[in-house]
This record gives C-alpha cells, sequence and structure tokens, in this order.
C-alpha cells in the first residue's frame, strides 16, 4: 500500500477515536517508517507494511496512549523514550522546571534531589539548563530502566546518579528538592486512557 492511501485509510480508521485522526495518523504512520512526521512528504512513493499499521492502528483505536505506541514524547524542549513502565509525562509539569531553574539561578544552588523521577523528564530538563548534580529515586526499577536510558541518551550520566528506593533513604545533604508525587483519589474515575495504560502507582496516592 502506497503512503497516500495508507495515510487516508489510518485517518479514517482513527475518526472515532481520537480528536485529531490526521495528525495521529500521521504520527503512527511516521513512527512505522522510523521518520519524523515532517519527513512523510519525501516518503510519498514508499510502500508501507499495512499489517504493521493496521496492529498500530488498533492499539490506538483501543485507547492506548499514542506516546506509549511509539515510545516518543515531547517535555520542555526535548524528546524522550517512554513506555508503560513510566507514566506520560504531563506538559503541566514543565511548571515545575521553570520554578526549579528560577531558584538554582536565584540562590545559587549546585545539588538537586527528585523523588519519584518517573521517565527522567524533570531532572534531564533540569539538568540541561542548569549546572546542578541531582540524585533521583523511584521505587519502581521499570521507571529507573527507563529514566537511566534516557539520561545516558543525553550522556548526563555524570550529573544525574539514579537510585532504586522510597523517600529519603538513598540521599544526603541537598539543596533543593523537586518532586510531582502521585496525589489522585484512588476511588477517581481516569479516562480510560490513563486507567488502563499508565502505572498506577504513579497515579494514585497511598
Amino acid at each position: 500500500m502506497m503512503l497516500k492511501k495508507a495515510l487516508l485509510w489510518a485517518q479514517k480508521e482513527l475518526r472515532d477515536s481520537v480528536d485529531r485522526p490526521r495528525l495521529e495518523a500521521e504520527i503512527l504512520l511516521a513512527h512505522l517508517l522510523g521518520c519524523r512526521r515532517e519527513a512523510l512528504v519525501l516518503k510519498e512513493i514508499e510502500d508501507i507494511d499495512f499489517e504493521s499499521l493496521k496492529v498500530l492502528v488498533e492499539r490506538r483505536k483501543n485507547h492506548e496512549p499514542i506516546e506509549y505506541i511509539t515510545n516518543n514524547v515531547s517535555f520542555y524542549d526535548f524528546e524522550l523514550f517512554i513506555d508503560k513502565g513510566a507514566l506520560i509525562p504531563r506538559p503541566e509539569s514543565e511548571i515545575l522546571v521553570e520554578k526549579a531553574l528560577e531558584l538554582i539561578k536565584k540562590y545559587s544552588l549546585t545539588k538537586v534531589v527528585e523523588i519519584g523521577i518517573g521517565s527522567g523528564a524533570l531532572s534531564i530538563a533540569i539538568a540541561r539548563h542548569s549546572n546542578v548534580t541531582i540524585e533521583a529515586s523511584d521505587i519502581s526499577s521499570d521507571a529507573i530502566e527507563i529514566a537511566s536510558q534516557n539520561i545516558k541518551s543525553f550522556n548526563l550520566q555524570e550529573r544525574i546518579q539514579v537510585f532504586n528506593c522510597s523517600m529519603f533513604e538513598c540521599f544526603g545533604s541537598f539543596d533543593l528538592l523537586i518532586s510531582n508525587p502521585p496525589y489522585i483519589d484512588p476511588e477517581f474515575k481516569l479516562e480510560k486512557n490513563v486507567a488502563d495504560y499508565e502505572p498506577h502507582t504513579a497515579l494514585f496516592a497511598p
């Protein structure tokens, strides 16, 4: 199947499941072809593996977050690897980054601690825009693995250390603590794409 036909098919299939079927169809096709969405125009004559595309589209129709399907999420001014072992970073969390950077600059802070590193989004954003060193923890070994992969991809292993532990038990002294802990009431009914796919330990308050 040629790309143009595949794109129209995917858009039609997603029409009743997502708010932006054209955009998401393009994202899935770009993921399948291993290119950026903007580069699809250069691949118009490329033959598409239709069976693989059907699998991706079906996953999205079942409300699986597109970030987990593509293993990619945009945060702040960069992109991260993501899968079901960690919560998908939200744009609202960028406020934490901005506030942390503001405090680091104002008070010349040098050491930051993050509790619940998840994908590594907050720590990586802060490290990329300051000279601090960071120690971060998470109780989830899956999240630790994802965060470590992302930290390595930005060559920040020397500045961000990750520990599989709870709360403060693995930290010494520090200048600033950041955290975006689970805070949702377990009785609260979440949307299907969140409740069925994202890790509950990162969502619901204990």
